[in-house]
């Protein structure tokens, strides 16, 4: 056992840096450190410099343009304007077109304005909520316009009996064939 804490000892102490040496690789880290930090410092002003005098050249430029030059630029500008004006015309066009389509199948005026919009910009997912919107919307009216034209039945009498012999009297003969078939027993009724 003794051996081993021998070997242990000399291992250590072939692992241990000298601390001189610690000291000088520090020294030379630090001196590089200090030459990149001048090094970077130098750039930076570089930089700067030649921004500057990118500036400088630019605005040298822009005074020696010719009037030919400044009168392309301006046109060019124009053309823009009127580029980005007529694509507006257009998209406000197509809104109209849609618009007017939407309104002519039953949309109110706010969700065929709202959902022609999102067509034009092509936005699909909102066009779709809007016509789920529409559907639902037409179908309540739609119930609604059916219930209201829905016949009340009339009064009868307790036993429910809606035919007399007058109006069976009164009936052409074709309906008072249907009356026949679909009431046999209150025909048989009736006539006697």
């Amino acid at each position: 056992m003794a051996e081993n804490t021998e070997v242990n000892e000399v291992s250590t102490e072939e692992t241990t840096p000298n601390t001189t040496d610690l000291e000088s690789k520090i020294a030379e880290i630090s001196a590089e450190l200090d030459a990149l930090k001048g090094e970077n410092t130098r750039l930076k002003s570089s930089v700067s410099k030649a921004n500057g005098e990118a500036a400088e050249w630019k605005r040298k430029h822009n005074a020696l343009l010719s009037e030919d030059e400044k009168n392309k630029q301006t046109e060019a500008e124009e053309k823009e304007k009127l580029l980005a004006e007529v694509e507006e015309l257009r998209r406000t066009q197509k809104v109209a077109v849609y618009q007017s389509k939407y309104l002519a199948d039953g949309y109110d005026e706010d969700l065929a304005k709202s959902t022609a919009e999102a067509l034009a910009d092509g936005d699909l997912d909102k066009v779709f909520e809007n016509q789920k919107k529409f559907i639902v919307d037409h179908d309540k009216k739609l119930k609604a316009g059916l219930m209201g034209k829905t016949p009340k039945p009339e009064a009868g009498e307790s036993g429910g009996k809606t035919m007399t012999r007058e109006k069976l009297a009164k009936l052409p003969i074709d309906e008072r064939t249907k009356f026949y078939r679909e009431h046999p027993d209150e025909y048989r009724e009736l006539i006697k």
